[in-house]
């Protein structure tokens, strides 16, 4: 954790602006760019935030394919033989709405330990019969969240590819030149104040 705490500290006091006589232009226009990149990034997450959160408020129940979800209620329960359960789950009379505002009624399967009177959930076909439940939603948020992290890494990626290639074409030859001549330079007063 100090090795991460150090590094980051380093990273600061490399990149901060500051009065440092020892720092050059390319130094400072460095510093800019970092600044700029991660400026970029964090406005980069916004749309990738609303991305992710997607329109969970408005997804659908289940699927456009006939189900319905009802409220059935249970007339008369039915115990399982032995009082053990063959199936998944067990049977009962209950009754319930059709799509067409028809009342219904029949032997479905319901919650375990239902008594009469009780309510639950029962999808129905379009005709009203008792179907098998719609299969969730679990998908697209998944996949926008996906698509969301792929945004922010893409983003992230490309930053940091165009930081290094700014810095090795452009900034680092600058700093070499500067280098080079700040050396001949320092190499010519010191020839002209050695003694001869």
């Amino acid at each position: 954790m100090m090795q991460v705490a150090d590094w980051m500290v380093r990273l600061v006091r490399r990149y901060r602006f500051d009065d440092n006589p020892l720092r050059r232009r390319s130094d400072r226009i460095e510093s800019a760019m970092v600044v700029g990149a991660l400026v970029v990034l964090l406005l980069g997450v916004w749309p990738a935030l609303i991305l992710g959160q997607g329109d969970r408020g408005t997804m659908p129940v289940g699927p456009d394919d006939g189900r319905h979800l009802v409220t059935a209620v249970v007339e008369e329960a039915a115990a399982p033989p032995g009082g053990v359960s063959r199936g998944p789950l067990p049977k009962a009379r209950a009754r319930w709405t059709a799509p067409d505002g028809s009342a219904r009624t029949g032997m479905v399967s319901a919650p375990a330990g239902v008594g009469v009177g009780a309510a639950f959930d029962l999808w129905i076909d379009d005709q009203g019969r008792p179907t098998t439940p719609s299969p969730e939603p679990s998908g697209p948020p998944f996949t926008v969240t996906f698509a969301a992290a792929e945004y922010v890494l893409a983003t992230a990626a490309l930053l940091f590819a165009g930081f290094v290639g700014l810095r090795r074409c452009f900034l680092d030859r600058r700093r070499y030149r500067e280098w080079d001549a700040a050396w001949a330079a320092a190499n010519e007063r010191w020839r002209r104040s050695r003694p001869s």
